[in-house]
Formats: structure tokens, C-alpha cells, sequence
């Protein structure tokens, strides 16, 4: 998903679910009625030179959630749908901090390092 727009959606400007190796860049995701961008059961995602401002309940939402990859071929390929290895670069989110949602049973993680805080002084159309 590359150079889109995602403004004034009732629910989440941008969802990303079940997939592999894939790229988010250069998008602007503003003033949505529930996360700006929305990353479920992916893997090996890369999230690069975004603006996520002004959505309601965060920025930026990873999820793992109970879907599983019966498709064995996809599974030995790795495409299992197990939220792994998101990537965060030059991406400015502003009013709302990054929600993360992980079941203690997961083998997923996510961490944001502490460099990357959110923004306060982001202004739409900078």
C-alpha cells in the first residue's frame, strides 16, 4: 500500500491483515473514527515514511488475533498469519500513543523503541 490517502473513515483509515512481506509507505491517515493504520496477522512488514495524525483511539494498532493458515504449502513458505517482524521507519504519528494487543499464548512480539515517541508538534499538511 503505497502514496494512498485515508481521511474521515468511520472505523479504521487503514487495515492490513493476513499477509506476507509487504511494504506501507508514504501514506497519510488522518482524522479516522478508530486506529489510523491497523496491522493484523501479518508478518515481515515494513511501515516506512508514513503520516498517521488525528485518529481517534491510536495511531498505529498491531494486532495478533486467532486467525490461523491452514494452507500448508503458504504455512512451509511462512506465510502463517502470526503478527511477526513489523517494521517501523521515518514514520511521525502525533495525539495518540501505538496500541499493541497480544494474547499471552501468542509466540508474536512487538516492541517500539523508546526513539521513536510520538509527536506533538506534527501538524496536518507537514
Amino acid at each position: 500500500m503505497v502514496r494512498n490517502l485515508a481521511e474521515h473513515n468511520l472505523w479504521d483509515g487503514m487495515a492490513f491483515e493476513v499477509s506476507d512481506s509487504s511494504l506501507i509507505a508514504s501514506n497519510v491517515i488522518d482524522d479516522n473514527g478508530a486506529v489510523g493504520l491497523k496491522i493484523s496477522g501479518a508478518s515481515n512488514v515494513r511501515v516506512w515514511n508514513n503520516t498517521l495524525v488525528n485518529n481517534a483511539t491510536a495511531q498505529l494498532g498491531v494486532y495478533e488475533d486467532a486467525r490461523t493458515n491452514t494452507n500448508t504449502r503458504q504455512v512451509a513458505s511462512g506465510v502463517t498469519w502470526d503478527t511477526a517482524a513489523v517494521a517501523l521507519q521515518r514514520t511521525s504519528w502525533s495525539r495518540t500513543t501505538v496500541a499493541r494487543s497480544f494474547p499471552s499464548s501468542t509466540r508474536s512480539t512487538a516492541t517500539v523503541p523508546s526513539s521513536w515517541a510520538p509527536r506533538d508538534d506534527l501538524e496536518h499538511g507537514r
